[in-house]
């Protein structure tokens, strides 16, 4: 790529970069097919010192172009014919420095400031990567160290003498195994009868991949006890080789991992359990800092590991809280460990939402609180179907007026008002005249539209401390406080039937309705919500009587009709059956012929309690 890049003949890397050594060498290169190249190390003279010293003085690319002369005398210049070149250190932090170049033998060339800085960010992005390669194989190191300390250690070993076959356990090998020296003979053919069945293929292969390829082995298997009891083991082993490569000793460790890995396995569940359930998880320190959060904490706060490692949960802290709920909080955690309730907290975007929360307290040994646990569940939707839920248990579904059960608790509280004031309250009953007709002839759903309209316009007609409620059907009900006079209400009630009179334009349909307006007071017509309800439909009965699209107040004489009319109606159910029916038949007489032409059929109810009773009694 640097070839092409920059059009030269030959890129390299000399190792190591040591102007004290007397003499140099590329220990890597690449070169077009025309470029000279020498495998032996080359002298270093004074000026390849120089070009070097300044190279390793700097932290940018050096050239040698036209337009930078070249020191005298360098054996570089003279054995590559070379035209231009351009070179960086390359300095590590571990080990002596490199040389990274490349240079033009065909012709010359003037290297541009671009190139030069490209060439310089190029040595730059070696270096970190030699850096951490370095740093890879100096761990790798220490780690091959940690492992021979732990083989010293006698965590439990073994020496297996392969020209003699001679196996060697340590005392913590048999106590491992369960069993005593004096009565164990210690073979490899004992130990992997020691091996759980199902892992005894794979220890087997293990041992002999690692003759076969020369590389220690790390295993982790079962063991198998006499009593059934399967233990985990940890094992490592490596084998020495004499000069002729054939395998001469194998030495090892034998750790008992059972506890180890059972906690790994409780962790390793937990962890799956924590990273995949609904809840949000965060764990802080003893700082209340963040150390780690789940999945769902992401998904619910819109908050990234990236961004909350390290900082304060404050930051999810909405403005529903006054501080003193926080210091309750913790409050609660320093003093019982635990803290559960409702909090309102602050995703990413600002929006702020509800969560059911546990905050618990991780003590150590000395019951200081080393790590804070707080586990959440975002309750928005659990919230909005709760209010949902009150809203229809308190609303009408179609117009999303109040519906009798809050209406009767707001009339409820009104005269508890009122009587302890000295006020007044008015309760409008309303019914929309032959709005059967519409249902039947148009359908439901016109009819639905009719009703939302209606509301509508009585919601409008009204204060908003008022307040309107649909019974049911095509049946409406008011409740007016703080009533000065009853002709304040009958305003209402005009401007009610006015607006309810006033054309209703639904779909392609232009409807015309009325409707009849019964009204109650307070105290005059009663002291309680059902009387005082009861008494505004009898009121609206009357101005159905008086002929509709009007309103009637109640009176002690609308009671007496309406008890009328209730014993009416449970008679005339059962009428029929006692065959109290009778029909009348009217001639109707023609003057023109001087003859009977028809006959009106005028019915006529006689009953036993009321007497002779007239259509116009018991036929709307």
């Amino acid at each position: 790529m640097i070839l092409e890049h920059f059009t030269c003949d030959r890129a390299w890397l000399i190792f190591p970069c040591d102007v004290k050594t007397g003499t140099f060498r590329s220990v890597y290169e690449v070169k077009r097919p025309l470029a000279l190249k020498t495998e032996t190390p080359l002298p270093m003279t004074p000026s390849d010192a120089e070009i070097f010293q300044k190279a390793l003085e700097t932290d940018h690319a050096v050239k040698y172009d036209p337009e930078t002369p070249w020191p005298k005398n360098s054996t570089i210049k003279e054995t590559f014919n070379i035209q231009s070149i351009m070179h960086m250190a390359l300095k590590s932090k571990i080990g002596a420095p490199w040389l990274l170049g490349i240079h033009h033998c065909t012709e010359a060339h003037v290297f541009t400031p671009e190139e030069i800085q490209l060439f310089t960010r190029i040595g730059q992005c070696l270096t970190e990567t030699l850096n951490n390669l370095l740093s890879h194989q100096e761990l790798e190191k220490n780690r091959a160290s940690l492992a021979e300390a732990q083989r010293i250690a006698h965590i439990g070993s073994w020496d297996l003498d392969l020209v003699h076959n001679v196996l060697t356990w340590s005392d913590q090998i048999y106590r491992l195994f369960g069993q005593e020296p004096q009565q164990f003979e210690a073979t490899y053919e004992a130990f992997v009868e020691k091996v759980h069945p199902e892992d005894r293929e794979e220890v087997n292969s293990a041992y002999i991949q690692s003759l076969k390829d020369k590389n220690p082995y790390n295993i982790v298997h079962r063991l198998l006890m006499e009593d059934g009891v399967v233990k985990y083991v940890k094992e490592w082993c490596e084998t020495f080789y004499d000069l002729s490569g054939n395998p001469i000793r194998s030495i090892g460790t034998v750790q008992d991992i059972t506890d180890q890995k059972l906690v790994e396995d409780q962790l390793r569940q937990s962890a799956v359990i924590v990273e995949n359930m609904a809840d949000a998880a965060v764990i802080t320190d003893e700082n209340n800092n963040i150390i780690q959060i789940n999945r769902a904490y992401t998904e619910i706060t819109g908050y990234t590991s990236e961004e909350v490692i390290g900082t304060n949960p404050k930051l999810m802290r909405s403005e529903e809280h006054e501080p003193s709920f926080y210091v309750n909080l913790w409050k609660e955690v320093f003093g019982k460990g635990i803290w559960q309730g409702e909090i309102w907290s602050k995703r990413k975007n600002g929006e702020p939402f509800p969560a059911w929360s546990t905050v618990t307290s991780v003590q150590n040994s000395e019951g200081k609180g080393v790590n804070y646990v707080q586990v959440f569940s975002d309750i928005s939707s659990i919230k909005r179907s709760q209010e949902k839920l009150d809203f229809l248990a308190h609303h009408d579904p179609l117009t999303g007026l109040p519906n009798r059960i809050l209406f009767n608790d707001r009339l409820d509280h009104a005269l508890q008002q009122a009587k302890r004031e000295q006020k007044k309250v008015a309760v409008i009953f309303i019914d929309l005249d032959r709005f059967k007709t519409i249902n039947d002839s148009l359908g439901h759903p016109i009819g639905d539209l009719v009703l939302q309209e209606a509301a509508r316009r009585i919601r409008d007609s009204l204060r908003a401390a008022d307040t309107v409620a649909r019974l049911g059907g095509d049946e409406f009900i008011l409740l007016i406080e703080n009533i000065k006079k009853p002709q304040d209400v009958a305003v209402v009630a005009k401007k009610l039937l006015t607006a309810l009179s006033q054309v209703f334009l639904v779909k392609e349909h232009e409807l015309h309705l009325s409707a009849s307006v019964g009204i109650s007071l307070y105290s005059n017509d009663g002291d309680g919500s059902e009387t005082l309800i009861r008494n505004a439909d009898t009121a609206m009965y009357r101005a159905k009587e008086e002929g509709r699209n009007n309103f009637q107040f109640y009176t002690s004489s609308l009671t007496m009709a309406a008890c009328e009319r209730l014993t009416l109606q449970t008679a005339l159910h059962h009428a029929l059956q006692k065959d109290e029916f009778l029909l009348h038949y009217q001639p109707q007489y023609s003057l023109k012929t001087e003859e009977i032409t028809a006959a009106e059929a005028l019915i006529r109810w006689n009953n036993p309690e009321l007497g002779f009773i007239t259509p116009d009694k018991f036929i709307p």
